[in-house]
């Protein structure tokens, strides 16, 4: 078990067959000193890149949660499960297998670059009326989700064989791969569901950015490889290359801490811009900040710097 206070961001290979959840709480016992999180979940049967949060890092998570991401997908064609992916059970069953030349036709609609309206999968942890609709869904309840806009950023095929298809997409916050096949299928007059799916991009960090779950525990289960550890342990600010950076001096660094605004003149920003305030080395994050009439505004303050 790690005795420190750690701050700062994993990057994580998730398996298949089990929960993000599932898979953070393994890293809690290690790190039981430190508040830990993650900027958003996989599905269990779904691998790939978690980013986790880890000690003052997690304050910072509501301003990565809206970076792109890049999933593999495949869809298998002649059967449609409840779930949408290969968990479910079997509702409906088609002996059409769409032609790669009438998928190719069928994705086009979904133009790249663009904003598209999506209706949730009922089999998803989305809240309704308070309760997690997966739950509702399982006990047969009936109940609607409304259907909402998301960003796709880019969609292609990167194999078709015999009754499975292969897609890369890239897309933004809030994205349901498993809807995209739902409509994607229906838009054919087929049946299918996602058979495999994994998160290959989040952000800058790729999956060979990643270190897979096992061999993490692996490093922390062993006193002599920890060290290992840290190498993989990213510093706090390498997830906000999105938001502006103010290099700030010891006395404006004390007055953010302590909560207060700080005055800054010539700054080229518009009111209401977020900014990050570091220290003179432009490496420690000092806090989150909104600009507006002149003065930076501390929103989230790191307590993750030491001063003499």
């Amino acid at each position: 078990m790690l005795n420190d206070r750690i701050n700062g961001w994993l990057v994580i290979d998730k398996p298949e067959g089990i929960s993000s959840t599932a898979a953070i709480n393994k890293l809690k016992r290690f790190v039981k000193l430190s508040k830990i999180g993650h900027t958003g979940t996989l599905d269990p049967f779904a691998s790939g890149v978690i980013i986790t949060a880890i000690g003052e890092a997690t304050k910072l998570i509501d301003y990565v949660m809206n970076q792109e991401k890049s999933y593999e997908f495949s869809i298998k064609w002649g059967a449609r499960t409840d779930t949408l992916d290969p968990t479910g059970v079997i509702i409906q069953r088609s002996i059409i297998i769409p032609t790669l030349e009438e998928i190719k036709s069928c994705i086009e609609e979904f133009k790249h670059n663009s904003i598209i309206k999506q209706q949730p999968p009922k089999y998803s942890a989305l809240h309704v009326n308070g309760k997690r609709a997966y739950k509702m869904a399982r006990a047969g309840q009936e109940f609607s989700l409304v259907e909402r806009e998301v960003f796709l950023k880019s969609i292609k095929i990167i194999n078709h064989m015999n009754d499975t298809t292969t897609f890369e997409i890239s897309c933004g916050k809030g994205f349901y791969v498993r809807s995209l096949v739902r409509d994607i299928v229906d838009k054919l007059g087929a049946c299918g569901h996602v058979s495999y799916l994994r998160r290959i991009k989040v952000g800058k960090f790729t999956q060979f950015d990643s270190i897979k779950l096992d061999y993490l525990l692996q490093l922390l289960h062993n006193a002599c490889q920890l060290e290992m550890f840290f190498d993989f342990l990213k510093p706090i600010n390498a997830l906000l290359d999105d938001i502006l950076v103010l290099r700030i001096n010891e006395q404006e660094i004390r007055a953010l801490r302590q909560g207060k605004k700080v005055q800054v003149k010539n700054l080229n920003c518009y009111e209401g811009q977020k900014l990050i305030a570091c220290d003179i080395t432009g490496y420690k994050v000092i806090a989150v900040c909104i600009f507006k009439d002149s003065e930076l505004i501390p929103k989230r303050v790191i307590n993750d710097y030491d001063l003499n």
